[in-house]
């Protein structure tokens, strides 16, 4: 079954659209838009305004359903040039708009669905002619799209064909810019973010319930409390505020023998750029409202964040400028580690390409290797992610295991956890010729340790070393958790946005911004952390790569392992 677009349409000589409803076909979810500056009388819904990008969205709607009423399979297809309803539309597209991403929504992974809705050609463009953009025939077909006039259903061809010549007739409303962001009046912001994520979480709720076992409240509370913990201690882990801390981070980075085998020639490329390490005091303590102010609102095109979904304190970072601080950034999460962004980076597949991006210290020392060609460049130290040694439950283990046994983790350079491996190796750690590799992902490893094997070690990476260990899977060797044990990451930047320093060093000025507010500020942190807690997509996803579906098979009482298990989660979170 493929999905369904409807179009609400005004009666009279000049229809306009004023309602459109997406449901998906994977989950059959309706989702409303309403036109206006809020969703008015549909509450929780997205909301959108006359502009080119929406007359051309209408118009190649009402096409389709011509087509459809006609029974002709031909492919209908909008094009123009700059300024057009149809370069508007791509452009809208390219950039995952908030109208257009409120109206689609996301996949699993947590990549803009209208990317995969609309097939382009000559996308934002790129080269001479005009772009062209049509549905994706795979996701969405002709008679997937139904026009309504005055709620009812239109099916006459020739009337349909004089409506889209209507509303192609009419004249162009303000043409989306493809500029970069301008200065933005901060009054614009005062209501808004905390209307957009109250409105983010109303959307979630309409969405139905968490992935077992995170549906009810006091389960939430409990994942709630893990994120904090991460999220907390890593803020205090790394200290970008200090620049003798700083510089002292950055040698010990470079000084790693695997970060030198990774770089090659570029081992010496600076981690901490110029734009990060000229701010001025105030600027490195975020309370500059001036550089801010260079970055988009609501209404200008996002910065694009790319982001593994393990790195949470990051995301939580994201969240409190794009929710709090009114930025905004279009966030993709859809990437179960670093390195499958790397790969899909070398490979020329992120489409669209992001303007920052966040990767762990093993991948991007990777990335580093690979010098310009890529475009993308060091900006900042971010925040760390926990990394622990653990073995399967159910064993006794002496105080030495974790020097020997058959160590289970990604080991295909550049991953962190090979990395974190080579650190130990280096300081004499194993016990020579008691140690063997085996390359797996995390989601295999918890599958793994059901068999209690107790020669099997792992290297896991935050939340699979916590989520295995409160339920029953994993054992940790806490006692040997080290400075090592917190693996760095680092943002990049794009060339684009190097072209732009301005913008750029307004978007590290930010990104501190939120740091010290996380790290005062409880009902921030709170917020947040409720915006992350309930995100559907992203809690799915945690539970998937984290191996979490072999932990509750339908055989087992899981009600009961649920009354034994969840009692120990009181025993994470809090402040470090």
């Amino acid at each position: 079954m493929s999905a369904s677009l409807k179009f609400w349409m005004t009666d009279g000589l000049n229809p306009e659209v004023y309602k459109i409803e997406f449901i998906d076909s994977v989950n059959g979810e309706p989702r409303i838009s309403a036109r206006g500056n809020t969703s008015g009388a549909y509450f929780g819904a997205g909301s959108f305004r006359w502009s080119s990008a929406v007359q051309a969205l209408t118009v190649l709607g009402i096409e389709c359903a011509e087509i459809s009423a006609r029974g002709t399979s031909q492919k209908v297809v909008i094009s123009g040039t700059r300024g057009s309803g149809a370069a508007s539309l791509d452009y809208a597209i390219g950039k995952n708009t908030n109208w257009l991403h409120e109206l689609f929504g996301e996949d699993a992974s947590g990549r803009p669905l209208c990317r995969q809705i609309f097939k382009r050609s000559n996308p934002e463009l790129r080269r001479s002619g005009p772009a062209e953009v049509s549905f994706n025939p795979s996701l969405i077909a002709p008679d997937g799209i139904k026009i309504f006039v005055e709620n009812e259903l239109c099916t006459d061809p020739e009337r349909l064909r004089e409506m889209s010549q209507s509303v192609k007739s009419q004249k162009k409303p303000k043409v989306e810019s493809s500029e970069s962001p301008k200065r933005v009046d901060h009054s614009r912001r005062a209501a808004a973010p905390l209307i957009s994520a109250r409105k983010f979480l109303d959307e979630q709720q309409v969405r139905g319930p968490l992935p077992f076992p995170f549906r009810d409240q006091h389960n939430r509370d409990q994942l709630k409390a893990i994120f904090r913990s991460e999220v907390l201690s890593m803020l205090y882990s790394t200290n970008i505020f200090n620049r003798w801390d700083l510089d002292k981070a950055e040698a010990r980075i470079k000084g790693n023998q695997t970060y030198r085998d990774l770089t090659g020639p570029y081992a010496d490329t600076p981690i901490v750029s110029d734009i990060d390490r000229g701010l001025l005091s105030a600027d490195r303590l975020g309370v500059s409202r001036n550089g801010q102010s260079l970055l988009p609102g609501p209404d200008d095109a996002p910065i694009r964040c790319y982001v593994p979904v393990v790195e949470i304190t990051t995301l939580s970072l994201l969240y409190y400028i794009k929710f709090i601080n009114g930025i905004n950034l279009d966030i993709t999460f859809g990437y179960s580690h670093s390195r499958m962004l790397l790969n899909e980076l070398r490979l020329g597949q992120l489409d669209p390409e992001p303007d920052v991006m966040f990767m762990a210290i093993g991948p991007a020392a990777g990335l580093i290797g690979l010098g310009e060609k890529t475009g993308f460049s060091p900006l900042m130290l971010m925040p760390r992610i926990t990394y622990r040694i653990a073995a399967p439950a159910g064993n006794i283990y002496a105080e030495d295991a974790p020097r020997y046994g058959t160590y289970l983790f990604m080991n295909d350079q550049p991953t962190s956890p090979q990395y974190y491996f080579n650190s130990l190796a280096e300081e004499g750690f194993f016990y020579e010729g008691r140690v063997d590799v085996l390359n797996m992902e995390p989601h295999e490893v918890t599958s793994a340790f059901r068999s209690g094997d107790p020669e099997l070690r792992a290297i896991m990476w935050w939340p699979h070393h916590t989520l295995t260990k409160i339920f029953g899977n994993s054992v940790i060797f806490e006692d040997i958790a080290s400075e090592m044990s917190n693996i760095d990451t680092i943002c990049f930047a794009s060339k684009k946005m190097q072209e732009n320093p301005p913008v750029l060093r307004a978007l590290d000025i930010a990104i501190r911004d939120a740091w010290l507010r996380l790290m005062d500020e409880g009902p921030s942190l709170d917020l947040v952390l409720d915006l992350l807690v309930e995100n559907r997509d992203y809690v799915r996803f945690l539970k998937r790569i984290s191996g979490m579906h072999y932990l509750f098979p339908p055989e087992k009482d899981i009600d009961t392992e649920l009354q034994i298990a969840l009692p120990q989660m009181k025993k994470v979170g809090g402040y470090p």
